[in-house]
Parts: structure tokens; sequence; C-alpha cells
């Protein structure tokens, strides 16, 4: 990702396109503990990282992570 005066340009390594590159990125945000992403902006999170979020102390995030994991077993 390049980010200028004029907008973010995404730059791939040679022989990538933007299709493996969001696969990859998928793949690899749930290291981050985000199971995934959705069009409407909800974050669903792995079980892991709602289980070590919902010890918080009650703070925002912990609240749109327990809406977006309830969400995700529609």
């Amino acid at each position: 990702m390049r980010l200028s005066r004029k907008g973010a340009e995404v730059i791939l390594p040679q022989g990538m396109d933007i299709k493996e590159a969001r696969y990859l990125m998928v793949q690899v945000q749930q290291y981050d503990g985000i199971r995934e992403i959705r069009d409407n902006r909800n974050i669903v999170v792995t079980d892991e990282a709602y289980e070590t979020f919902s010890k918080d102390d009650g703070s925002g995030l912990q609240h749109m992570i327990h809406l977006s994991r309830k969400q995700h077993k529609r």
C-alpha cells in the first residue's frame, strides 16, 4: 500500500493479482483475531479474540465484538 496526497495505491508483488492478495489478507487477518470483515463494515472476530476481549472492562469494542459474533451465527 502506498499513500500519497493523491490517495492510496495498492502495490502488489509481481505475479500476484488483487484477488490473490485479498485471499491472502483474509487468511492472515485471523492471526490478528479477525475472522471476517463484512461489506457493511461489521467485524466478526475469532472465538479466541472474543474470549480475550470479553474479559475487558466493558468498553465499546467489547460491545461491537459481541454484536458481530452474534450476527456471524445467523
